[in-house]
């Protein structure tokens, strides 16, 4: 510098400093028992999606444009199944080429934690539904980077015109002019909001690039780790620099399958607590697209949850001053619900494939007040419903789903390729409207929806978990004369029947020898006519053969039978008052359907 021939060349001259990743393997990790909104295998131990409430918010559109996420870290593994179509490839500054492939896991791992393919039947679930990956390699084999690798990535990514969020799921021990150049550069000049880890080293001190959040407040968010109990992670660090937390312990997400065999793993970290809030960033992003960094960060920091705020009692989090909440990103898209409730409730139910008794995962279901979409969510394979604030367990189940509406009379609809739409019918087949109140659950019960097979389906439900009876579903089929040829019913008691043959019908299974481990087939049975015998009469009824004759358990129960033809569901049958032990649905001859609806003994 003090040469005059670069005199005005040099502006600075500092050590190349190393960082290091913020994540690292933990195995044998705790199941969450946790699933909501979509079809995804593994979203059960998903956890962390479901304490930022990811599970509340309505569904976002697949049309609707996703932010795009540049990841500075070991790479992403963009062949991954889990990450197909979600991952732009750009620059890898640690070998000097343009192949940011993952050789080290961690990368892929935050990847898979922001914007994993959603919904689509396989494993895991990311928060940002439509959000895009830009990927960047800065940090080697080993999670380990310098300055000046990072500083170029940073200048990359802050470029690129489509990157709106930076996540850096690492850091260094000291500040460096090299580090805040690039920083300031990216959030200051180009108007991306920088997510940062806050450290693994049990400290309140700060961490760079995550240490700069209070030179760039809102631009720069600091992301600090919590377990399950949203107490501080034993290896987080925190402080008054800290922005928000976010779950950071036993995260399950995207690895390379060549390094760890199945492809998914549990990692503990503040580098998968900086994933969350960069993938909430996004979903703020979408709904907001106005906005600048520093306004999404401080939506980010100042709509963390209020409900269930950080304990400060010196042992769950330190009592030094610090403010800063949890992620919440039902508080960020839906704050009016959150807060008070106006205009927000809620309708959810159980949905199953009423051929095969399972859940009818990946089904979407939607809300509507007219032509107006009031709410979106899809049927998982397993579900639950919490209260706010504690988290605490309503209900859960096989095919649980939940949709967060407006309140008013609304109409429901659930939609699946190949499968019958479901729209609610009552017993004269008139559509059957949903009451949505402020801050209250609507329950829309044990619904089934059929494959798209001719010719009839009649399938009966009652309430999942209810032990009051046993009931079996039966047909009495008949010839043109009156006589008695089949009874199709349950194998145990009756011939189930078959499609291809005489009388083309079948039973499909028996709710009280079903092997589900108490999924939706206890609680349900179903028949089909494929095709109808010619002058032929099909007489449908229930039997409630434990209680036998003096069953009363119809309305307790809340039984009901659904009525198919073709595509549509045609009426929903509801046993009338009093006791008996066989309820008698409906007759069909030919293609007409005679309602009968009464109990007798």
């Amino acid at each position: 510098r003090e040469d005059p021939l670069f005199k005005n060349v040099i502006r600075y001259v500092e050590p190349n400093m190393i960082g290091k990743a913020f994540g690292e393997r933990v195995p044998n990790g705790v199941v969450s028992g946790i699933l909501s909104q979509g079809s995804d295998g593994l979203l059960w131990d998903q956890w962390g999606y479901y304490d930022i409430s990811a599970n509340w918010i309505n569904a976002p559109s697949s049309s609707s444009g996703g932010v795009t996420v540049a990841v500075l870290d070991t790479g992403v593994d963009y062949t991954h199944p889990d990450l197909l179509k979600k991952v732009t490839n750009g620059k890898d500054f640690v070998n000097a080429d343009n192949d940011p492939m993952d050789d080290n896991g961690h990368g892929t791992h935050v990847a898979g934690i922001i914007a994993a393919n959603a919904n689509n039947g396989y494993e895991i679930t990311g928060v940002s539904w439509n959000a895009k990956i830009l990927a960047i390699k800065v940090l080697d084999s080993n999670g380990i980077g310098n300055d000046y690798d990072i500083a170029l990535g940073i200048y990359s990514a802050a470029s690129n015109g489509s990157v709106k969020v930076i996540n850096m799921s690492f850091g260094f021990s000291s500040p460096s002019t090299t580090l805040e150049d690039a920083v300031y550069e990216a959030v200051m000049e180009r108007g991306k909001l920088l997510v940062a880890a806050a450290g693994n080293d049990n400290s309140s001190s700060r961490v760079y690039p995550a240490g700069y959040s209070t030179t760039y407040p809102g631009r720069v968010l600091a992301v600090a780790a919590h377990g399950k109990n949203h107490c501080r992670a034993s290896f987080s660090n925190y402080g008054t620099w800290v922005s928000i937390t976010a779950p950071g312990v036993y995260i399950l997400s995207t690895v390379r399958p060549y390094i760890y065999g199945s492809g998914f793993d549990e990692w503990s970290g503040t580098s998968m607590a900086a994933s969350f809030v960069s993938g909430a960033a996004a979903l703020a992003w979408e709904k907001y697209p106005s906005l600048t960094n520093e306004q999404i960060g401080n939506l980010l920091i100042m709509e963390s949850s209020t409900l269930d705020p950080l304990n400060r009692n010196g042992t769950c989090w330190p009592n030094d001053g610090s403010t800063f909440q949890r992620l919440d990103v039902l508080h960020i898209l839906e704050e009016q619900y959150y807060e008070f409730c106006n205009n927000k409730g809620a309708i959810w139910g159980y949905a199953f494939d009423a051929e095969t008794g399972l859940p009818l995962a990946g089904a979407k279901v939607t809300t509507q007040q007219g032509s107006t979409t009031t709410g979106i969510d899809y049927v998982p394979y397993w579900g639950e419903l919490t209260y706010f604030g504690p988290d605490i367990k309503a209900h859960d189940g096989y095919g649980l789903f939940n949709v967060l509406a407006d309140i008013g009379d609304t109409n429901l609809s659930i939609i699946k390729s190949k499968y019958i739409k479901y729209s609610p019918l009552d017993q004269n087949g008139l559509p059957v409207t949903i009451p949505i109140d402020p801050c209250l659950w609507s329950y829309s019960g044990n619904i089934p929806v059929p494959p798209q097979k001719p010719n009839y389906w009649v399938v009966v439900t009652w309430e999942p978990g209810y032990t009051g009876t046993n009931y079996d579903l039966f047909s009495n089929v008949y010839d043109q004369d009156g006589n008695l040829l089949f009874i199709i019913g349950p194998w145990t008691v009756a011939y189930s029947g078959d499609l291809n043959t005489s009388p083309y019908m079948k039973h499909f299974w028996d709710s009280d020898e079903w092997l589900g481990d108490g999924n939706l087939g206890w609680y349900a049975e179903s028949i089909r006519i494929s095709k109808n015998l010619s002058g032929g009469k099909y007489m449908f009824y229930v039997d409630d053969w434990w209680t036998g004759n003096n069953s009363m358990n119809w309305d307790d129960s809340k039984i009901k039978a659904y009525l198919y033809k073709g595509n549509k569901l045609i009426k929903t049958y509801t046993p009338p008052a009093g006791s008996g032990r066989y309820w008698v649905i409906c007759d069909i001859i030919g293609s007409t359907i005679y309602d009968l609806n009464y109990l007798t003994n």
